[in-house]
């Protein structure tokens, strides 16, 4: 009995020891999910008007895309994405409105901005109207289901545009 309890308990721990050698790429929280203990938004990086937020350097390094919208709680940029607290139903139903007015097509399942989540789809049309239109306070309201926010929400490859 001792032999075997010996071979597994080595076994266990060479496979312990490869899991956890293991090099995984970091998926920073969709922004829809938040982070325990964090801003509700999660961290920059959603959706967007299809500009990578980050491109690879020559030595491998990533530099921020010329371009991307990179803004802060201070940097005076504005952004109009989808409450929290909406009905799914609501965000489907501006979403579709939304979309007769821009093109919605990043969304789409090939598209650089897709994601499952009709809050991040919401939110990629809601900013896109409320930039194409000039930041107009009033084109940010979508029947009372979005908001200003003065952090950038983007995420992954996809990043909203602020002017």
């Amino acid at each position: 009995m001792a032999p075997n309890f010996f071979v597994a308990s080595v076994l266990l721990l060479q496979l312990a020891a490869i899991a956890f050698s293991i090099r995984l790429p970091y998926y920073p929280p969709r922004p829809d999910k938040g982070i325990p203990g964090g801003p509700a938004l999660g961290l920059p990086g959603g959706p967007a008007a299809g500009i990578p937020t980050q491109q690879e350097g020559p030595a491998g390094g990533s530099t921020t895309a010329p371009g991307a919208a990179v803004g802060g709680a201070n940097s005076g940029k504005k952004w109009c994405i989808g409450k929290k607290d909406i009905l799914t139903s609501l965000l489907k139903t501006a979403f579709d409105e939304i979309c007769k007015e821009v093109d919605c097509s990043p969304t789409g399942p090939t598209g650089i901005c897709y994601d499952e989540s009709i809050w991040s789809k919401a939110s990629y049309a809601m900013n896109l109207k409320y930039q194409k239109n000039g930041q107009k306070d009033s084109d940010c309201d979508n029947q009372g289901t979005s908001h200003i926010v003065t952090i950038d929400p983007s995420w992954g490859k996809c990043v909203l545009i602020s002017s």
